[in-house]
């Protein structure tokens, strides 16, 4: 019960980055089985980049709390972490509207049937979605996920 009442507020900020990135990362999943995108091959950049984003900030909720935080190196290490944390999300994002882009325009010009209009739908939740994964890293990165860290 010790480590819930530790708990700062940049735990929370990053949970949220998680769960941001997750439902992201499920409905692109969503979406690459939809018939106006499934010709369209799974983005290892966006797929790696939220995995490897999600695994850091597992990480650094475990280590948090632990003595060996206090050092400058580990406290230095956590940082540059916050950053590649935010540079995989953000990069996974823009990758996924790079993909997308072509056929939006596509789509909401000539296609503009419920069908593509429902496979577009998921498309743009994913996007969104990982955008608020990103604004949750970066804000996450600028507070303590410990009340004891100093």
């Amino acid at each position: 019960m010790a480590f819930l009442k530790n708990l700062a507020f940049g735990f929370y900020m990053s949970v949220l980055a998680v769960a941001a990135e997750i439902v992201g990362l499920v409905y692109y999943f969503q979406n690459q089985k939809t018939a106006t995108y499934g010709n369209l091959a799974i983005n290892l950049v966006t797929l790696w980049g939220g995995i490897i984003g999600i695994a850091l900030i597992a990480l650094l909720v475990v280590l948090s709390p632990m003595k060996v935080m206090r050092a400058r190196i580990m406290r230095s290490l956590a940082d540059i972490a916050y950053v590649v944390i935010s540079v995989l999300f953000m990069w996974g994002m823009a990758v996924l509207v790079a993909d997308r882009v072509n056929l939006f325009a596509g789509v909401l010009t000539f296609n503009k049937n419920p069908q593509t209009m429902a496979d577009t739908r998921s498309a743009v939740i994913a996007i969104v979605a990982m955008l608020i994964a990103v604004i949750f890293a970066l804000l996450s990165s600028f507070m303590r996920m410990s009340k004891t860290e100093e």
